[in-house]
């Protein structure tokens, strides 16, 4: 009996369900670099414009004192909007994908990423295997210290003015806004780094 593809039909497209890992790997690297750089550009521009930030952006800040993956969630879903919808929304439409698993792929990346990078915890290889299909790709670009790390995220809480990258290191070191990470897990300030969370004067210098 000959294999019959499975297909899912989404609004008219078939989706095709064959797995390669080769294409869903380089499929994952150009979503990562594309939406790595709309990120970092907008999320500097989120710090730096001060009418955006104490409208939209600030309230994230102000509920992270202590990273966790409950925090991830809690900011203004305009922000948001504008963070996350356009690069995965130009990855669907420069690439035309008609396959399941490089749709599901990028968008389930973006949400692990999002979540280990609030844990408050130092990164480890082993938090790749929350998302298998990723980890080959994750591996590789950490070992080459190419991924932003949840210690980075962390001195961006911390600071403000440092690591505005969604996935790479790289914006960062180009534009001189990357700061390595010199904290332990879960080690911020208090007193003082509480107030600047919440009046946002030390955002943007």
């Amino acid at each position: 009996m000959r294999h019959q593809r499975a297909y899912l039909v989404f609004r008219g497209v078939p989706l095709s369900f064959d797995l390669n890992l080769l294409s869903i790997s380089s499929y994952l690297i150009f979503y990562m670099m594309l939406h790595d750089t709309w990120f970092y550009f907008m999320h500097l521009e989120a710090h730096r414009f001060k009418l955006w930030y104490r409208n939209f952006h600030l309230r994230h800040h102000t509920m992270c004192k202590e990273l966790n993956v409950f925090h991830v969630g809690f900011a203004n879903h305009i922000d948001n909007f504008i963070d996350v919808a356009p690069g995965l929304f130009g990855y669907f439409v420069l690439t035309n994908v008609s396959n399941f698993w490089l749709a599901v792929v990028p968008l389930t990346t973006v949400i692990a990423t999002a979540s280990i990078g609030h844990s408050g915890y130092r990164s480890h290889w082993t938090m790749t295997m929350m998302h298998p299909l990723a980890m080959p790709v994750l591996v590789i670009l950490g070992r080459l210290q190419l991924l932003a790390s949840p210690g980075d995220h962390q001195m961006h809480h911390e600071h403000y003015t440092c690591n505005f990258g969604l996935f790479f290191r790289t914006w960062d070191h180009l534009m001189g806004t990357y700061r390595h990470c010199d904290l332990p897990a879960y080690a911020y300030g208090e007193g003082p780094w509480e107030a600047k969370a919440v009046d946002g004067q030390n955002a943007t210098k």
